[in-house]
């Protein structure tokens, strides 16, 4: 369902999620929130955008994914790999490990087995957000690592949790291949 932020204003006051856009909690002191920043940039253009928003099924997916993350020690700055197709199960992975306050790192599933295995070890990480699929196919590689498939935590209680984010907390962390052919972080 696509629809404009406006039409959304009615169903976040509605469910009473409008904590949901930062307006209230997880905002450094001395900081200006993203609404704030929001207004200055249309006040600035002398207009109002009216963005788009997605809503993927009853829109908790991501939040329930930080719940479990954030029952598993998930925080500022720990980075949680993130190897899901390319589908709305990576979007709700991406909300979800920003939403515990951690940072992602991307394993594509089409990688190598040898490049994401040096990824993981490089990075450090000990959760992995994935998709049966690919859980499945690269399990050698995610081999001892906390898996958490992202089809499911539906029922993952998130009700009245809010993870405050720093603006200088790392959000994620891209691998190149470089100079030598090996991953770098």
């Amino acid at each position: 369902l696509l629809t404009t932020a406006q039409e959304l204003k009615g169903f976040e006051e509605k469910k009473g999620k409008s904590r949901w856009l930062g307006t209230e909690h997880g905002v450094v002191p001395g900081r200006k929130n993203w609404a704030e920043l929001k207004a200055e940039e249309e006040a600035a253009l002398g207009t109002t955008k009216q963005p788009y928003v997605l809503i993927v099924g009853g829109g908790q997916g991501g939040i329930a994914l930080g719940a479990r993350l954030k029952r598993l020690g998930v925080g500022a700055d720990v980075r949680v790999g993130l190897c899901v197709g390319r589908s709305v199960g990576l979007v709700a992975g991406v909300l979800g490990v920003l939403k515990a306050g951690g940072a992602y790192v991307p394993l594509d599933p089409s990688y190598p087995s040898e490049r994401l295995a040096d990824m993981v070890a490089d990075s450090g990480i000990d959760v992995v957000v994935a998709d049966r699929e690919s859980a499945s196919r690269l399990g050698g590689v995610l081999a001892g690592l906390e898996l958490v498939s992202i089809g499911e935590v539906d029922e993952e209680d998130a009700s009245g949790w809010v993870e405050p984010v720093h603006p200088d907390q790392l959000a994620y962390v891209i691998y190149t291949s470089g100079s030598t052919g090996r991953p770098k972080g």
